[in-house]
């Protein structure tokens, strides 16, 4: 179940209330809910002091002015997926998924990890906790720390706190916190297995988990060891043909009033472009003109499986990708975790905690392309500056050239292929994470303060290999062949032949030898680690008595330091070949924190307030980077309780978040990205500022000219690499909560909770987008030219226009702001020997998720709320319904993310074409406007108990039980949110309807 909300309760939580009672008052910070101390308050009148997220004093659950959600195990167990993060994106409306198994297949960095964000403000500012302790990130692209590297079995609840934490648990905490809390009062063993797949096909997902607990030493010391295996096998899209996963769909609109289409929608056919609504899909062609048999001098000769042809169309002759694609990615996991706790004296205890994870994936991809005069980015080994070198055109005298392309080529010879001899391109990821801590807890004062020192360390490491790429130096070195004094055929190049150099022959299906395709293979190295040390130590307790109660307060101290260090081999670091480029760096950064904390009550019982409290926290901190240094985050919030079931609650907050390692040190790291080139369909003749711009560029000229269509065709994958900035500093979040809470007596338990947030980011560390960099280069007032600070990003090929690197680079930009209410309802009904019923519904309003940056021109906003390809959904919500009796538990929950838009660029577009052609009959853009999304789960458990203590609990369920794949969205043309398969990620990625099995023995 979710328990939301620092004050609400049900009297149906009773077991997870009498988990708790068993529970030492002692206990480690977040080791109880809050929501839970109500419970017994209403019971009995009295009010429990608590630990709980956000707070290092313990205080009871009216206290704190920060909505709070707790996720418990029982729904971890029913929900049927292996991923904490994914149940977790399932259930908390605030919370988005950062990189997963379906989004994260083309990330060099972060592939298989399972992060999450709050807000849509990104994983590196939503902090995750393990017990209220800070561990090592597992991505080397930024502070991100996987869910998936913590044993399922681990883990007794999840509590996330929305809103500036930062002066409480230092950097990393503008949008709020995570906090993993593990077991640490349950005994016995327990062993579970569960297997499931989808209805549709594939995606296999197995799991085997195990954990015991115990106490020893005459119950002085607590043991508790977890952990799991977890095997996924992915989905890929041939296994999703009945859900249009492999249909060949281009969809354009024709805004072009001079065109036969004007106002209609558009489809690619091997026939040419129809209109889409006479086009039925079978006719959808979108292929790529990079074929296994090679095309040469423009398409004027091509080959296939029966040889030679002439006269290339690339909707009828081309290859399809489709069915080489992953939509999710298979991921194996093994995660082990130990913790104990020994009580050395009464006042004393040793606390200590070891974790260890390592998972692989695999992500084959399709087979690698080249093309004469591609772009291929080198690195200079000693300015360090970004160049590029092509692949070499053919000479007519070269040995294996066709006599028929030797008489009609000029001097050399074009040529596009695919290079299917090598093998799929494949990406093999290993990480492993070890982390632990230890230290001691204790008393003082006659148990009136508490005290808690620690020291923690975290390793976390990363092995990739790239199989089956090309090297580009060597692909020209090959393709350079001669008639040798025999007459045999070898490379020209004397020093490429003492090399092992082997002559290439690309002219035909399957002419590649595995001894050439072993010489030009490229297999890329990627090795990285991350290093954190931590210490931490506070006191916490009542600092004198005031007439509304005891004042608590916290102080404590806090020094960590990161180490990341990258090292790759020659070819990822100095480049020239067809993927990334991905240059070997390091560094660490140190930070030396005080903080302290301060609980007041006010007003107690009267007849205007039953409580009034204020808290107050603050933190300074000392970076070790120049630009950053000293910085102090604060927060202020106040609680006030007018009556028993009704509280208004506010805080105000300013959070602090200093550069990572990577935003600061990184060089520019490559990154492939779809990007609609905002040149693309320009012609020699069309008119504007845009137009004129864009043919300032001599290559962008000769692309329209070699052109048959005559305007210039840019879209299309690019090199986008992205790099950090020395001359970064801190950004700050300034965050307000206000809401009210209502739990009224006159219906037995219902409560509801409604809560505002803003919060705004200063100095936003981040990158402007890809189209946002080309539209003010080539589309603003700001001049066209060298001078242009956006121009100078864009590198574009002299002979064909196209974009061969667009770079980003981290800065801090005006802001970032996330606006938008939260709405959380629960209700319980006993069913009196029937058993009873839970509803619980939790909502999420975004009224604002933008970005603000400077240009020549004054600052720009960006808006992102209600954008599918910014993955913002301004409308979303969950839902459940449980019934409890005896033994048996039935859950019915539903998930639902509101109508959206495709694009705003696409939407403004539109609405000026509109505005241009008031009279005209204009089609609405196709995948313009995406409708809302729900799916429904059902999970079902029975709990069996046999002699000798020995308990079965049998889960079984349906996910998605309706099966609703989402909308069909084209991965490529006009749609920007399409991606592989003709759908997007936010929609389940085609993962369809899942069904799950398992069963649980304990004793």
């Amino acid at each position: 179940m979710i328990l939301f909300s620092s004050t609400l309760t049900l009297s149906s939580v009773a077991n997870a209330k009498a988990e708790s009672e068993q529970q030492d008052a002692s206990a480690d910070e977040s080791q109880q809910t809050q929501s839970q101390s109500e419970s017994s308050a209403k019971s009995d009148g009295a009010i429990e002091k608590i630990s709980v997220t956000g707070s290092r004093i313990k205080r009871d659950s009216f206290s704190l002015s920060t909505p709070l959600t707790v996720v418990d195990r029982d729904l971890i167990e029913d929900i049927g997926l292996g991923a904490i993060a994914d149940i977790l994106v399932e259930e908390v409306p605030a919370l988005s998924a950062s990189s997963s198994t379906t989004n994260s297949q083309s990330s060099i960095s972060n592939s298989g990890l399972s992060t999450v964000n709050l807000r849509n403000l990104g994983s590196n500012r939503t902090l995750v906790l393990i017990d209220g302790r800070r561990t090592v990130s597992n991505s080397t692209s930024s502070n991100s720390v996987s869910l998936g590297t913590i044993p399922a079995g681990f883990i007794r609840n999840t509590e996330i706190i929305n809103g500036g934490a930062s002066s409480i648990y230092g950097s990393d905490a503008i949008a709020g916190v995570v906090n993993i809390i593990t077991e640490d009062s349950k005994e016995g063993f327990t062993f579970e297995a569960r297997g499931g797949r989808t209805t549709e096909g594939a995606g296999e997902e197995f799991t085997l988990r195990s954990d015991y607990g115990t106490t020893y030493s005459d119950g002085r010391g607590y043991l508790f060891f977890a952990g799991s295996l977890d095997r996924e096998f992915g989905i890929r899209t041939t296994d999703r043909v009945g859900a249009g996963a492999l249909i060949p769909a281009r969809f354009e609109y024709e805004d072009d009033p001079d065109e036969a289409f004007f106002g209609r929608n558009i489809v690619e056919t091997a026939n040419g472009d129809r209109l889409l609504s006479e086009t039925p899909p079978e006719l959808f062609s979108s292929l790529s003109s990079t074929i296994p048999g090679g095309q040469f001098e423009g398409g004027d000769f091509y080959f296939d499986e029966n040889g030679l042809q002439t006269d290339f169309v690339t909707d009828r002759d081309g290859f399809d990708i489709r069915p080489f694609e992953l939509l999710d990615s298979p991921r194996d996991r093994f995660n082990f975790a130990v913790k104990t706790t020994y009580d050395l004296t009464d006042s004393t205890v040793f606390d200590a905690q070891l974790q260890f994870s390592e998972t692989e994936t695999s992500v084959v991809r399709l087979p690698e392309g080249l093309r004469s005069g591609q772009d291929i980015n080198v690195i200079g080994p000693v300015t360090g500056e970004i160049s590029q070198i092509e692949p070499n055109r053919i000479a007519i005298d070269n040995p294996f050239v066709p006599q028929v392309i030797a008489d009609n080529a000029g001097n050399d010879i074009d040529f596009r292929r695919r290079f299917i001899e090598l093998g799929q391109v494949s990406r093999e990821n290993t990480r492993r994470t070890y982390r632990g801590w230890a230290g001691l807890k204790g008393s003082l004062f006659n148990d009136e303060w508490e005290w808690d020192a620690s020291v923690g360390y975290g390793r976390y490491t990363q092995s990739q290999v790239r199989t089956n790429e090309i090297n580009v130096f060597r692909i020209n070195n090959a393709l350079d062949a001669e008639f040798g004094p025999d007459g045999e055929i070898r490379c020209s190049s004397e020093e490429a032949r003492a090399d092992g150099c082997v002559p290439l022959n690309i002219f035909g299906v399957g002419t590649v030898t595995p001894e050439a395709a072993d010489y030009i293979r490229a297999n890329p190295i990627i090795n990285a680690e991350l290093e954190q040390f931590n210490f931490l130590a506070f006191t916490s307790g009542d600092l004198l008595d005031l007439p509304a109660g005891p004042l608590g307060a916290a102080f404590g101290v806090e020094y960590r330091k990161d180490k990341l260090e990258r090292g790759v081999d020659e070819l990822s670091q100095f480049g020239g070949v067809t993927n990334n480029l991905t240059p070997a760096f390091s560094g660490d950064i140190d930070v030396y924190e005080v903080f302290s904390e301060f609980y007041i009550p006010l007003v107690k019982d009267k007849p205007w307030a039953k409580n009034l409290s204020t808290e107050a926290s603050v933190r300074v901190a000392d970076y070790s980077q120049a630009n950053v240094g000293v910085v102090a985050s604060y927060k202020a919030g106040v609680v006030w309780e007018v009556a028993e079931g009704y509280l208004f609650r506010a805080n105000y907050a300013l959070s602090q978040r200093a550069p990572d390692i990577n935003e600061v040190f990184s060089p520019p790291a490559g990154d492939f990205d779809n990007v609609t080139d905002i040149c693309d369909g320009v012609t020699l003749t069309s008119v504007g500022t845009l137009d004129d711009n864009c043919r300032a560029e001599p290559g962008i000229v000769l692309g329209i000219i070699d052109n048959d269509d005559g305007e210039f065709d840019g879209s299309g994958s690019i090199h986008s690499p992205n790099g950090g900035n020395l001359n970064l500093k801190e950004e700050s979040g300034k965050s307000l909560f206000a809401g009210v809470v209502l739990s009224p007596s006159f219906i037995d338990d219902l409560n509801i909770a409604i809560d505002y947030y803003d919060i705004k980011i200063e100095d936003a560390i981040s990158q402007i987008g890809n189209e946002e960099i080309l539209r003010e280069c080539y589309n603003s007032a700001t001049p066209f030219g060298e001078d242009n600070i956006f121009c100078q990003r864009v590198d574009r090929s002299l002979s064909t226009g196209e974009i061969s690197t667009l770079l980003q680079t981290s800065e801090n930009l005006n802001e970032n702001r996330a606006r938008g209410v939260d709405v959380a309802f629960e209700y319980g009904y006993d069913l009196d020997a029937y058993g009873s019923l839970s509803l619980r519904v939790s909502y999420n309003r975004v009224i604002e998720n933008s970005q603000t940056f400077d240009t020549e021109n004054g600052l720009r906003t960006t808006q992102f709320a209600g954008e599918l390809e910014s993955d913002i959904f301004d409308n979303r919500a969950t839902s459940s319904l449980i019934w409890s009796y005896n033994d048996l538990r039935v859950r019915w929950s539903t998930r639902f993310r509101g109508t959206t838009i495709d694009s705003f660029e696409r939407l403004d577009d539109f609405r000026e074409l509109q505005a241009e052609f008031p009279d005209a009959d204009l089609e609405t853009p196709v995948g313009l406007f995406i409708p809302s999304f729900i799916t429904h789960n059902l999970s079902v458990s029975y709990k069996i108990e046999l002699d000798n203590g020995y308990d079965i609990r049998l889960r079984g369920g349906a996910n998605n039980i309706f099966n609703n794949l989402g909308p069909f969205l084209a991965a490529s043309g006009d749609i920007e949110s399409g991606e592989r398969g003709n759908t997007n990620p936010n929609f389940g990625g085609l993962r369809g309807r899942f069904v799950f099995l398992g069963a649980e023995l304990r004793f």
